[in-house]
């Protein structure tokens, strides 16, 4: 009995020694280049950000094939995705919206000229392959009206690992939230 013990214990050690350790991954705010795409003063809000539930989840999502997903064990996000997301898109339309406040959206909706909310449909890579970003996304007023309602798609090349698939979705989530930015620039 007692060298069964030793042997599950011996076991045990060696199982916890040999783990790899977690790696934490957060999407970042990119700079996008250029002049300011919206002079008006407004204040913007992002609603609740919404993703498909294979993606909320504390593991990096990627596709392996057309209908296999790989959660990666050791390789997770920091925060929430669908929080990260409604921060990062608040913060990178900040960035092209000098004169604008864009923030997540309050209880308080009409204060807010304009209510951003987005549907993502995908947002995930595949090694060797590419980094994917398709979302719905909505523009509403203060009065409550549909002003905008558009679909985005965008890509980009991907490596094999998962430093390059949070950069590359970093700066797919950089695109839409200029092109929405833009979109709400036109408005009148």
């Amino acid at each position: 009995m007692r060298k069964v013990l030793i042997c599950f214990l011996l076991v045990l050690v060696t199982a916890c020694v040999s783990s790899k350790p977690n790696r934490f991954y957060s999407l970042a705010s990119n700079e996008p280049a250029g002049a300011d795409v919206v002079t008006k003063k407004l204040l913007v809000g992002i609603d609740t950000v919404s993703v498909p539930g294979y993606l909320e989840r504390p593991q990096i999502v990627t596709i392996k094939n057309n209908s296999e997903l790989n959660l990666a064990e050791f390789d997770r996000w920091a925060e929430p995705i669908s929080n990260a997301l409604q921060r990062i898109i608040a913060s990178n339309m900040s960035s092209v919206m000098k004169n604008a406040m864009v923030k997540p959206a309050s209880v308080n909706r009409r204060s807010f000229n304009y209510i951003v909310s987005v549907e993502f449909n995908k947002l995930d890579g595949r090694f060797n392959d590419k980094v994917l970003l398709e979302a719905w996304w909505t523009v509403v007023d203060n009065n409550g009206r549909i002003v905008v309602n558009e679909t985005s798609r965008y890509e980009a090349p991907l490596g094999d690992n998962y430093d390059e698939l949070v950069e590359k979705q970093s700066e797919l989530v950089s695109k839409l939230s200029v092109d929405i930015a833009k979109r709400i620039g036109r408005l009148k």
